[in-house]
C-alpha cells in the first residue's frame, strides 16, 4: 500500500509540475521547446496543456497573439512642388502561431515595429518625392492615398501580394490599378499624364502587344491579378487584410493613410 501511494504521489506530482495554463485574455500562444531550445514551426494554444518535465525537457515561451495597432507619422514628407506635408499611416498586424520563431528572433512586437516603421518611412518618402512616380504636388499626395497603400504594401510583402504576370511590367501596377478601375477615374495625376494621355494610348498600344504575343486570355489574367491586388489594398484599408510578412512572422491586418496635413 505504502509503495503504490508512493507511485501516486510521484505520478501526481509530475502531473502537477508539468500542467500549465496559457493565457485567453489577452490571448497568447505558446512556441514550443525541448531541452530549453525552440521547435521551429510548433506551437501550443490557449488553455490548460501538459509539457513533461517543464521547463527541462519539454516547456513553450508564451507570446501575446493579439492585434496590436500603432501609428507612423512621416514628418515633412517632401513633394517635387517643394511642399512638406505630415503623413500618418496607420499599421495593425498579429503574430502567426505557425511563425512564432520568426517573431520571436525579430525581437516581438517592438521589433517588429520597429523594423516595419523604417521601411514605411523610407518607402513614402522615395514614392513622393518621386518623378516618375507618386504625386506631383501636396494635392495630389491628398488625392493618391490608394496608390500609396499599394505601393507601401509591396514594399514590406511583395511575396504575400497576387503578382502582377511578367508579360505586364512595362507599365507599373499603379498605372494598371486605375486603367482597369470601374469606373476608370477621370481626374489624372501629373505622373499619370504619358500613360493616360489620349485616352491611355500608351497603355492600349501595350495590351495589343502582350494580346498578339500571349493571347487574349494574357488579358484576362492580367485584368484578373491586377483586381485581386486592389481587393488586397482595399481589404487593408479597411482592416480586414490578411497579408504575411513571413520573415518577421506577423500578419498585416490594416494599413492605411490617414488625414494628410500640408505644412506652411
Amino acid at each position: 500500500m505504502t509503495t503504490l501511494l508512493l507511485i501516486i504521489g510521484i505520478i501526481g506530482a509530475i502531473l502537477l509540475q508539468g500542467l500549465k495554463k496559457i493565457s485567453a485574455s489577452p490571448p497568447y500562444k505558446g512556441q514550443r521547446t525541448w531541452l530549453g531550445k525552440r521547435v521551429p514551426g510548433e506551437f501550443v494554444n490557449e488553455g490548460w496543456r501538459f509539457f513533461l518535465g517543464y521547463p527541462y525537457l519539454m516547456g513553450f515561451i508564451p507570446v501575446k497573439v493579439e492585434r496590436t495597432t500603432f501609428e507612423i507619422v512621416s514628418e515633412k514628407t517632401r513633394t517635387p512642388d517643394q511642399a512638406n506635408s505630415r503623413v500618418p499611416i496607420t499599421i495593425t498586424f498579429r503574430p502567426l502561431g505557425n511563425l512564432l520563431t520568426q517573431y520571436i528572433d525579430s525581437k516581438g512586437e517592438n521589433g517588429v515595429k520597429e523594423q516595419i516603421e523604417g521601411k514605411v518611412r523610407e518607402r513614402v518618402r522615395e514614392w513622393a518625392m518621386g518623378l516618375e512616380e507618386g504625386p506631383a504636388n501636396w494635392v495630389e499626395l491628398n488625392q493618391a492615398r490608394l496608390e500609396a497603400v499599394s505601393v507601401l504594401i509591396t514594399k514590406l510583402a511583395r511575396n504575400s501580394l497576387t503578382q502582377i504576370p511578367d508579360y505586364a511590367q512595362e507599365v507599373p501596377t499603379w498605372i494598371w490599378l486605375r486603367y482597369f478601375a470601374k469606373p476608370r477615374p477621370t481626374a489624372i495625376l501629373q505622373n499619370e499624364i504619358p500613360w493616360a494621355e489620349s485616352n491611355w494610348q500608351r497603355v492600349r498600344r501595350i495590351l495589343t502587344q502582350i494580346k498578339r504575343k500571349h493571347g487574349a486570355g494574357a488579358i484576362t489574367d492580367l485584368e484578373t491579378a491586377v483586381e485581386n491586388r486592389r481587393k488586397e489594398v482595399d481589404a487593408l484599408r479597411t482592416g480586414t487584410g490578411k497579408i504575411v510578412l513571413d520573415d518577421l512572422g506577423v500578419q498585416i491586418e490594416r494599413l492605411n493613410i490617414g488625414d494628410i496635413d500640408v505644412l506652411g
